[in-house]
């Protein structure tokens, strides 16, 4: 009976492409290790840092082994806050769809409410990039009454569109959307549809030999993406960037247009703390600030205080954006969480901003802080931190689900109250100089968020701040499109200044119950 029980278990075939897959994953960790200091090698924590960062490579590359095909395409999760490995930033959900170079695509969905929606057409190192826009910016694509878009993508410009088209490069394999949210509280993810027309719309099963091609290329794929920033932080380190930001800029590898990069590694004791200082340029639609661990992994930004962009962090009184990076809670509202990680980097961006200044880093004990920071600061009760902390993972949780379906028919319901009405009542008080009924659009205690990252807060502030707004007699906003929900509206808007140049800005309205705008926030798109 066991010669015939060896004789089956030899008769049965392995599967082609499954031992080669298992063969490198059982050497990768020992790769990426290989790449860290002795100590960071050696350390047990790290060890085992470093496999969850290999696993996260395999998981996204099994995601798109599983479910991308440039025939039958769609977007599909990427990096994120469980798949995190290329160091994905807090502010962004990320998607991917494969493409082919020669497929003709169509893109269709409800635009929805972000500080940016853009996807990128990636290619290989090297590639033939041809000379088509490298980017789809969604907010700057043209919206039917119901919020719609269509675009097709393809090589040439089909002979019977006459409506939205990007060019496709010519090596082009995959398209990367990223959505990008100030405020992940009440900021909208667009529902996106991506198909081949030039393809019948029949899948039948899979051939063998294209589910091996896409077996045998992922040790290759997940080789590529375990390992590529698994030293950043040593070789920023050994560059003597320790404390003092360094700029990069890595548009020509697929970051995005506009935006401009500095990090520096940090490495504190408990009882240190670091206070980072940036004037803001006058205009700055995103701003950020992150951190990552030893291995370049983003620190947990949903469970902790670990990120701030533009909308969580406000500038002191002198407009100074001041951050406090520490193991412990300082008390001041504008705070970077360690999270248990004594070193790793610490990472920020501008994006379409007028400037783009390098941000000054002073190490202090963490019990002089407040003797380096305004007297006014902000500061906040280790409850009311809590509550913050709490609201961010609550915010972020119900931003990660929204839209998942990607179903285009999810136009917004018409709002039960006229927030459209209340959006349009604002600017045309703006434009007529009318200060009461303008005021009288405003809760007692709203406040208004500015594109250079001032808060104005309260009825009596607001009133100052028109004051000052009519006193300059500047150009009339104009509003473009609104897109009105329950209890909230946002509002496209064109500025023609005085030399004919046109500013775009974003508004962003809460309405609370009475039918008052609680919160405004602006942004500027250009």
């Amino acid at each position: 009976m066991a010669g015939d029980h060896d004789q089956a278990a030899q008769a049965i075939p392995e599967v082609a492409g499954w031992e080669e897959l298992i063969e490198s994953l059982r050497t990768l960790p020992q790769s990426m290790l290989a790449q860290l200091p002795e100590n960071e090698r050696n350390d047990p924590q790290v060890q085992q840092e470093v496999a969850r960062l290999a696993l996260s490579a395999l998981g996204s590359v099994a995601i798109d082994t599983l479910g991308g095909d440039p025939d039958f395409p769609q977007f599909l999760p990427t990096i994120g806050p469980v798949l995190n490995v290329g160091q994905p930033n807090a502010d962004t959900v990320y998607r991917a769809a494969r493409i082919a170079p020669d497929g003709v695509y169509r893109l269709t969905g409800v635009l929805g409410a972000l500080n940016q929606a853009v996807i990128g057409q990636v290619v290989p190192r090297e590639a033939e990039t041809g000379e088509g826009r490298a980017h789809l910016d969604l907010n700057a694509l043209h919206v039917d009454e119901a919020n719609r878009f269509d675009v097709m993508i393809s090589a040439e410009r089909p002979a019977d569109w006459d409506g939205e088209w990007w060019e496709l490069r010519p090596a082009a394999y995959r398209l990367l959307l990223r959505m990008v949210s100030n405020d992940w509280a009440t900021e909208t993810l667009p529902a996106l549809s991506l198909e081949r027309v030039d393809v019948p719309m029949r899948r039948g099963r899979v051939p063998a030999d294209v589910l091996e091609q896409r077996l045998r290329a992922m040790p290759q794929a997940i080789g590529f993406l375990a390992p590529m920033f698994v030293d950043r932080v040593d070789q920023l380190r050994s560059e003597g960037f320790v404390h003092r930001f360094k700029s990069f800029d890595i548009t020509s590898a697929g970051g995005l247009e506009g935006q401009f990069y500095y990090e520096t590694v940090y490495d504190l004791a408990d009882e240190e703390a670091l206070i980072i200082e940036t004037p803001i340029p006058e205009t700055c639609p995103y701003r950020s600030l992150i951190l990552t661990n030893q291995i370049y992994e983003t620190t947990d930004w949903y469970n902790n205080h670990s990120s701030l962009n533009g909308h969580q962090s406000s500038p002191d009184s002198d407009g100074v954006w001041r951050v406090v990076v520490s193991a412990r809670d300082p008390g001041i509202r504008n705070w970077l969480d360690t999270a248990g990680h004594p070193a790793g980097m610490i990472q920020g961006r501008w994006t379409h901003c007028s400037d783009t200044p390098i941000p000054t880093i002073s190490k202090v004990a963490f019990d002089d802080i407040a003797e380096h920071l305004p007297a006014d600061v902000a500061q906040v009760t280790a409850e009311e931190r809590d509550e913050i902390t709490r609201a961010r993972r609550k915010a972020f949780m119900q931003r990660a689900t929204a839209n998942t379906n990607h179903n285009e028919q999810s136009v917004p319901e018409r709002p039960t109250m006229d927030t459209e009405a209340r959006a349009r009542a604002y600017y045309q008080a703006i434009n007529a100089g009318e200060l009461e009924p303008l005021l009288d659009l405003f809760t007692d205690d709203a406040t208004f968020h500015l594109p250079a990252g001032n808060t104005v807060a309260g009825k009596d502030a607001l009133r100052q701040m028109y004051i000052g707004v009519f006193s300059r007699a500047g150009p009339q906003p104009q509003p473009i499109r609104i897109v009105a929900g329950q209890s909230s509206v946002a509002v496209e808007v064109e500025v023609t200044l005085g030399d004919g140049s046109v500013l775009n800005m974003a508004s962003f309205f809460e309405v609370d119950p009475s039918g008052k705008f609680s919160r405004v926030s602006v942004y500027q798109r250009n």
